[in-house]
């Protein structure tokens, strides 16, 4: 009897034990968020793991989260919906690591993070980007001082769009230089995304083992894994073009059948990538109804659902009653990167012949102007 207590015991500890490695503990006060209520999000791989609502008191906030691995974690305030005033507002962008104590103080244009040592390391990293920021809320207000004396859009856009790309130049090298100089630092992989992809083999390599394998090794996968389609993404971009055949895939239907672009061939198709998630894609949608079925028989859709689960992708269809042929892009093969999709709804009408004719990104009355021309002769 007394060996089964004992081990009772154990097990109790083992399982408190376990508990507190997955508590995450965040705690503060933040002026924006006054006695309103707090939203904390973590995210990974494009799908949102966990949310916490709290609600504030003059500002203070403290509670616990169970999190499984470290992720992403935004902090956002939610305001009573108020006449002309969005419901969502001032966010923060820190990470969630399990067994850690995070602190946030301050304000959402101006806070500061404290706690545990991950986080005293964490707020280090972040001060290497506040020069970036610092730049681009200059460049922000630079644009909205010169329009305001009239000056024209598109030549203000390239001279901004030039000082952007030096500032993220600029903190892409910064940020190497600290990781090369920091490299057991588990926080230096939340600065990850601010090195240019072209250089993130260099900057994996220049994190320890200890933090590359580590309990941050999910994180740094998923970095690898953008990056590297990133690279390839811009690589298809260049053959992606009005004219070059369409590159064929195979994905499987809402329906359970193997699709090939291949075996649409004859037809006029649409390869239009999109997601239940993306709100230009579904505000397009009763357009492509009509333009569906006001070329019935010389066209076909083939909607490639990008970034969803099955089920929000299955419910999305039925929703929305789509009544074209529908696939869901899994990422074996990802035809985003096979066909350098980079902005969603993107829309590639590829001819009878299999080549591409056209491409139109984002919700533009540009396609259906397109369709009139290519089949309402």
């Amino acid at each position: 009897m007394m060996m089964k207590r004992f081990m009772l015991a154990v097990s109790c500890l083992s399982l408190s034990a376990c508990m507190m490695a997955d508590d995450l503990h965040v705690s503060g006060n933040l002026s924006d968020v006054g006695n309103d209520t707090l939203i904390a999000m973590t995210y990974l791989n494009n799908s949102v793991d966990q949310t916490m609502k709290v609600v504030g008191k003059d500002g203070a906030f403290d509670f616990h989260m169970d999190v499984k691995e470290p992720a992403p974690l935004v902090l956002q305030v939610r305001h009573p919906l108020k006449d002309g005033q969005q419901p969502m507002a001032a966010y923060a962008v820190l990470m969630a690591v399990p067994g850690e104590n995070l602190k946030v103080t301050g304000s959402f244009s101006n806070y500061q993070v404290d706690g545990s040592a991950f986080y005293k390391d964490f707020e280090q990293c972040r001060k290497v980007s506040a020069s970036f920021e610092e730049g681009v809320k200059n460049l922000q207000r630079d644009y909205s001082a010169k329009m305001e004396q009239g000056a024209n859009p598109d030549s203000l856009e390239k001279v901004i769009n030039k000082a952007y790309e030096e500032l993220k130049a600029n903190l892409s090298d910064a940020t190497l230089k600290y990781i090369k100089a920091h490299p057991d630092m588990e926080a230096c992989v939340s600065m990850l995304d601010n090195v240019d992809v072209e250089n993130y083999k260099e900057v994996l390599a220049a994190l320890s083992p200890a933090v590359r394998e580590g309990r941050m090794k999910g994180l740094v996968d998923h970095f690898a894994d953008y990056a590297q389609k990133a690279l390839e993404r811009e690589a298809a971009k260049k053959n992606t073009v009005e004219g070059n055949v369409a590159p064929d895939f195979t994905l499987k239907s809402i329906d359970g059948k193997n699709i090939s672009l291949s075996s649409l061939k004859g037809k006029v198709v649409v390869l239009d990538f999109w997601g239940s998630w993306c709100g230009w894609c579904i505000k397009g949608m009763p357009k492509m109804k009509e333009y569906y079925a006001k070329y019935k028989g010389k066209l076909e859709i083939l909607g490639i659902d990008c970034n969803d689960t099955e089920q929000k992708w299955r419910d999305a269809v039925k929703k929305h009653e789509l009544p074209w042929l529908h696939v869901r892009n899994e990422g074996n093969p990802d035809v985003t990167v096979l066909y350098g999709i980079s902005g969603f709804p993107t829309k590639i009408v590829v001819d009878a012949e299999g080549k591409i004719s056209k491409v139109v990104v984002g919700e533009s009355e540009d396609f259906y102007t397109y369709l009139d021309q290519l089949l309402g002769k």
